[in-house]
Protein backbone atom coordinates (compact mmCIF):
# COMPACT_ATOMS: atom_id res chain seq x y z
CA UNK A 1 0.00 0.00 0.00
CA UNK A 2 1.22 3.54 -0.78
CA UNK A 3 0.31 6.88 0.78
CA UNK A 4 -0.73 9.78 -1.47
CA UNK A 5 -0.71 13.46 -0.67
CA UNK A 6 -3.86 15.35 -1.58
CA UNK A 7 -3.27 18.01 -4.27
CA UNK A 8 -4.76 20.58 -1.86
CA UNK A 9 -1.76 20.00 0.44
CA UNK A 10 0.87 20.30 -2.30
CA UNK A 11 3.03 23.43 -2.18
CA UNK A 12 2.28 25.85 -5.03
CA UNK A 13 3.93 29.05 -6.22
CA UNK A 14 2.49 32.30 -7.55
CA UNK A 15 3.32 31.37 -11.15
CA UNK A 16 1.18 28.23 -10.78
CA UNK A 17 -1.97 30.19 -9.96
CA UNK A 18 -4.80 30.00 -12.51
CA UNK A 19 -6.68 33.00 -13.90
CA UNK A 20 -9.37 34.09 -11.46
CA UNK A 21 -7.61 32.56 -8.44
CA UNK A 22 -6.89 34.55 -5.28
CA UNK A 23 -4.26 33.45 -2.76
CA UNK A 24 -1.98 34.81 -0.03
CA UNK A 25 1.78 35.15 0.21
CA UNK A 26 4.49 36.99 2.15
CA UNK A 27 4.78 40.77 1.68
CA UNK A 28 8.42 40.49 0.59
CA UNK A 29 7.36 38.61 -2.54
CA UNK A 30 6.61 42.14 -3.79
CA UNK A 31 9.48 44.55 -4.45
CA UNK A 32 9.99 47.95 -6.09
CA UNK A 33 12.57 48.47 -8.76
CA UNK A 34 14.55 51.72 -8.93
CA UNK A 35 11.73 53.34 -10.95
CA UNK A 36 9.25 52.35 -8.19
CA UNK A 37 7.62 49.81 -10.50
CA UNK A 38 5.97 47.05 -8.47
CA UNK A 39 7.44 43.65 -9.24
CA UNK A 40 6.34 40.25 -7.98
CA UNK A 41 8.63 37.28 -7.40
CA UNK A 42 6.40 34.55 -8.84
CA UNK A 43 8.48 31.77 -7.25
CA UNK A 44 7.05 32.53 -3.79
CA UNK A 45 4.67 30.01 -2.24
CA UNK A 46 0.94 30.82 -2.04
CA UNK A 47 -1.60 29.73 0.55
CA UNK A 48 -5.42 29.57 0.42
CA UNK A 49 -5.83 31.80 3.48
CA UNK A 50 -3.96 34.45 5.45
CA UNK A 51 -2.04 33.60 8.64
CA UNK A 52 0.98 35.04 10.43
CA UNK A 53 3.08 36.95 7.89
CA UNK A 54 1.14 35.40 4.99
CA UNK A 55 -0.92 38.55 4.47
CA UNK A 56 -0.34 39.85 0.94
CA UNK A 57 -3.31 39.10 -1.33
CA UNK A 58 -2.45 38.03 -4.88
CA UNK A 59 -5.09 37.70 -7.60
CA UNK A 60 -4.29 36.26 -11.03
CA UNK A 61 -6.12 37.98 -13.87
CA UNK A 62 -5.92 37.59 -17.66
CA UNK A 63 -3.69 40.69 -17.68
CA UNK A 64 -1.34 39.49 -14.93
CA UNK A 65 -1.31 39.91 -11.15
CA UNK A 66 -3.25 42.27 -8.89
CA UNK A 67 -1.92 42.81 -5.37
CA UNK A 68 -3.95 43.91 -2.34
CA UNK A 69 -1.50 45.26 0.23
CA UNK A 70 -4.15 46.80 2.50
CA UNK A 71 -3.76 44.06 5.13
CA UNK A 72 -0.04 44.54 5.79
CA UNK A 73 2.09 47.13 7.57
CA UNK A 74 5.17 46.07 5.60
CA UNK A 75 7.12 48.95 3.99
CA UNK A 76 8.88 48.70 0.64
CA UNK A 77 11.85 50.69 -0.61
CA UNK A 78 13.07 50.87 -4.23
CA UNK A 79 16.07 48.67 -4.96
CA UNK A 80 18.19 47.75 -7.96
CA UNK A 81 18.01 44.05 -7.13
CA UNK A 82 15.63 42.47 -4.64
CA UNK A 83 18.41 40.25 -3.30
CA UNK A 84 16.47 37.00 -3.22
CA UNK A 85 18.64 34.05 -2.22
CA UNK A 86 18.69 31.42 -4.95
CA UNK A 87 17.57 33.82 -7.66
CA UNK A 88 14.11 34.92 -8.63
CA UNK A 89 11.66 35.25 -11.47
CA UNK A 90 9.86 38.58 -11.24
CA UNK A 91 6.97 39.97 -13.27
CA UNK A 92 5.42 43.45 -13.18
CA UNK A 93 2.27 43.89 -11.09
CA UNK A 94 -0.74 45.06 -13.13
CA UNK A 95 -2.56 46.79 -10.25
CA UNK A 96 -1.87 47.51 -6.60
CA UNK A 97 -4.61 48.10 -4.02
CA UNK A 98 -3.81 49.90 -0.77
Amino acid sequence: MSAYLSSERQERTIDQMVIGETAYTMPWALWLNEDRRCMLNVQYIVFPEAFGTIELVVKRTPEGYVIDASHTDYKWEPEADPGYIGGHSSLPVEDLLW
